[in-house]
Protein backbone atom coordinates (compact mmCIF):
# COMPACT_ATOMS: atom_id res chain seq x y z
CA UNK A 1 0.00 0.00 0.00
CA UNK A 2 1.09 3.63 -0.59
CA UNK A 3 -0.11 6.24 1.81
CA UNK A 4 -1.89 8.98 -0.13
CA UNK A 5 -2.07 11.28 2.93
CA UNK A 6 0.56 10.52 5.75
CA UNK A 7 -1.19 12.88 8.18
CA UNK A 8 -4.60 11.18 7.30
CA UNK A 9 -3.39 8.10 7.09
CA UNK A 10 -5.26 6.98 3.65
CA UNK A 11 -4.09 4.20 1.53
CA UNK A 12 -4.94 4.00 -2.36
CA UNK A 13 -3.78 0.06 -3.94
CA UNK A 14 -4.66 0.00 -7.18
CA UNK A 15 -1.78 -1.96 -8.82
CA UNK A 16 -3.15 -4.24 -10.90
CA UNK A 17 -2.53 -7.47 -8.17
CA UNK A 18 -1.56 -6.50 -4.95
CA UNK A 19 -1.20 -8.15 -1.19
CA UNK A 20 -2.45 -5.64 1.31
CA UNK A 21 -0.87 -6.05 4.58
CA UNK A 22 -0.11 -4.47 8.50
CA UNK A 23 3.33 -4.20 9.23
CA UNK A 24 2.39 -4.68 12.69
CA UNK A 25 0.02 -3.58 15.85
CA UNK A 26 -3.38 -3.55 15.47
CA UNK A 27 -3.93 0.06 15.22
CA UNK A 28 -6.29 0.95 12.13
CA UNK A 29 -4.32 1.34 9.06
CA UNK A 30 -6.08 4.52 8.02
CA UNK A 31 -8.78 4.88 5.22
CA UNK A 32 -8.25 2.68 2.57
CA UNK A 33 -9.04 2.49 -1.01
CA UNK A 34 -9.52 -0.78 -3.12
CA UNK A 35 -9.00 0.72 -6.97
CA UNK A 36 -8.07 -0.02 -10.50
CA UNK A 37 -7.98 -3.64 -11.97
CA UNK A 38 -6.23 -7.09 -10.20
CA UNK A 39 -7.21 -8.71 -7.05
CA UNK A 40 -5.85 -6.72 -4.00
CA UNK A 41 -5.52 -9.65 -1.43
CA UNK A 42 -5.12 -9.60 2.18
CA UNK A 43 -1.88 -10.90 3.89
CA UNK A 44 -2.41 -10.06 7.22
CA UNK A 45 -5.93 -9.28 9.20
CA UNK A 46 -6.40 -5.64 8.87
CA UNK A 47 -7.96 -2.82 10.68
CA UNK A 48 -9.74 0.37 8.40
CA UNK A 49 -10.94 3.46 9.60
CA UNK A 50 -13.57 3.50 5.98
CA UNK A 51 -13.18 1.06 3.58
CA UNK A 52 -14.35 1.35 0.08
CA UNK A 53 -13.96 -0.53 -3.20
CA UNK A 54 -14.14 0.78 -6.59
CA UNK A 55 -16.13 0.11 -9.60
CA UNK A 56 -14.01 -2.94 -11.06
CA UNK A 57 -12.14 -3.32 -8.16
CA UNK A 58 -11.71 -6.72 -5.88
CA UNK A 59 -10.85 -7.17 -2.21
CA UNK A 60 -10.17 -10.94 -1.50
CA UNK A 61 -9.50 -12.02 1.97
CA UNK A 62 -7.18 -14.79 1.10
CA UNK A 63 -7.71 -18.28 1.64
CA UNK A 64 -6.42 -18.00 5.04
CA UNK A 65 -9.55 -15.80 5.36
CA UNK A 66 -7.53 -12.83 7.28
CA UNK A 67 -10.28 -10.70 8.76
CA UNK A 68 -10.91 -7.26 8.20
CA UNK A 69 -12.21 -4.48 11.31
CA UNK A 70 -14.00 -1.65 10.59
CA UNK A 71 -14.08 1.33 12.99
CA UNK A 72 -16.41 3.66 10.41
CA UNK A 73 -17.75 3.24 6.43
CA UNK A 74 -17.89 -0.28 4.32
CA UNK A 75 -18.80 1.05 0.52
CA UNK A 76 -18.50 -1.40 -1.95
CA UNK A 77 -19.38 -0.37 -5.28
CA UNK A 78 -16.78 -2.99 -6.53
CA UNK A 79 -16.53 -7.07 -5.56
CA UNK A 80 -15.85 -8.17 -2.27
CA UNK A 81 -14.76 -12.13 -2.25
CA UNK A 82 -16.10 -13.02 1.22
CA UNK A 83 -14.64 -16.33 1.68
CA UNK A 84 -14.65 -17.73 4.93
CA UNK A 85 -13.43 -14.51 6.75
CA UNK A 86 -15.09 -12.42 9.72
CA UNK A 87 -15.44 -8.44 9.16
CA UNK A 88 -15.93 -6.56 11.92
CA UNK A 89 -17.63 -3.00 12.91
CA UNK A 90 -16.52 -2.06 15.80
CA UNK A 91 -16.73 1.37 16.92
CA UNK A 92 -18.85 3.95 19.63
CA UNK A 93 -20.19 5.83 16.84
CA UNK A 94 -22.64 5.40 13.60
CA UNK A 95 -21.18 3.10 11.09
CA UNK A 96 -22.84 2.31 7.46
CA UNK A 97 -22.73 -0.27 5.08
CA UNK A 98 -23.54 0.81 1.31
CA UNK A 99 -22.28 1.15 -2.08
CA UNK A 100 -23.69 0.01 -5.26
CA UNK A 101 -22.47 -3.11 -5.46
CA UNK A 102 -24.79 -6.10 -3.39
CA UNK A 103 -22.12 -7.55 -0.19
CA UNK A 104 -21.83 -10.87 1.04
CA UNK A 105 -20.90 -11.39 4.35
CA UNK A 106 -19.75 -15.00 5.66
CA UNK A 107 -19.05 -14.07 9.36
CA UNK A 108 -20.31 -10.34 9.91
CA UNK A 109 -19.83 -9.48 13.76
CA UNK A 110 -21.19 -6.15 14.82
CA UNK A 111 -19.47 -4.62 17.91
CA UNK A 112 -21.50 -1.51 18.75
CA UNK A 113 -21.17 0.29 22.29
CA UNK A 114 -23.96 3.21 22.19
CA UNK A 115 -24.01 3.53 18.36
CA UNK A 116 -25.89 2.37 15.37
CA UNK A 117 -24.75 0.73 12.19
CA UNK A 118 -26.85 1.91 9.42
CA UNK A 119 -27.19 -0.70 6.11
CA UNK A 120 -27.60 1.62 2.93
CA UNK A 121 -29.04 -0.30 0.00
CA UNK A 122 -27.97 -0.10 -3.70
CA UNK A 123 -31.05 0.79 -5.67
CA UNK A 124 -31.42 -0.84 -8.93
Amino acid sequence: MSPQNSVQRDYLCQMLNQTISRTSGTENIGNVVIAGSGTKTLGSAIGVFNLTINAGAILDPSASNYAVKVSTNWTNNGTFIERNGTVEFNSGGSQSIGGSSITNFYDLSIVLVASSLIFLVPSF
